[in-house]
């Protein structure tokens, strides 16, 4: 498992050339409910999808829905890259995908609720716009079910992008956004509206797999930004 700093200098080099500038201006949802009654949904850039599914292709823009309860075994990550290891998401689905915080969050009446279906794209090597078609799609059904806010979650530097990308289209959509950024310097040249930088390994965005405490902790710290003033 490695940091960008761990990375060999012709692959940060080669990372560091995909920075991008904002897709527009910024967008900024102001959503007056607190967090207590927000229905959040959470979105994964991690090639998620069920073994009885048809996988991620390696350049592929599609999402999947991910249903609130389901079994962590009947979950694979198609997603693939050369700078991270699959091995905190194998030992716990939530260092990745924290559908059990969420619940728990729920549960505390820290969140409002959790919505009854989740998503998943993987990031890939594309640019944010060859998204937009499915973003913009994804945005009209969850302002269909009611959703308020999103939790988006990468695992590589490529998935930051789209990570900043859905960000932008979901906020112009209407919907609040917080995020996680796993390479500082793509947030900063990107500038979604709310995301919190991790200095974690990739490909374990909510850091310590099979710390519930840990994970919790970095999801209130990025949720905390919905009450920012500004981005």
């Amino acid at each position: 498992m490695v940091k960008l700093a761990d990375i060999p200098e012709y692959e940060r080099n080669h990372l560091m050339s995909k920075l991008l500038p904002p897709l527009g201006d910024l967008p900024w949802v102001v959503n007056e409910k607190p967090l207590s009654e927000k229905k959040v949904a959470i979105i994964i850039i991690a090639g998620l999808n069920f073994r009885e599914d048809h996988n991620f292709d390696f350049v592929d823009s599609s999402y999947r829905a991910l249903p609130r309860d389901l079994v962590s075994s009947d979950i694979l990550m198609t997603h693939a890259s050369v700078n991270y290891d699959r091995s905190g998401f194998q030992e716990d689905i939530n260092v990745v995908f924290p559908v059990e915080r969420f619940k728990e969050l729920e549960s505390e009446g820290v969140i409002g609720w959790r919505v009854d279906v989740n998503y998943s794209f993987i990031g890939g090597g594309m640019s944010p716009g060859v998204y937009e078609p499915n973003e913009r799609d994804l945005a009209k059904l969850s302002k269909a079910d009611g959703v308020d806010t999103a939790f988006i979650v990468p695992v590589c530097p490529n998935c930051l992008r789209t990570v900043c990308g859905i960000a932008y289209y979901l906020e112009s959509a209407g919907i609040q956004t917080a995020g996680i950024a796993l390479f500082r310097e793509i947030a900063e040249t990107m500038k979604p509206p709310r995301i919190l930088w991790v200095s974690y390994p990739l490909g374990r965005p909510l850091g310590k797999p099979s710390d519930a405490a840990f994970q919790t902790e970095v999801i209130k710290r990025a949720l905390e930004l919905l009450d920012a003033e500004q981005g």
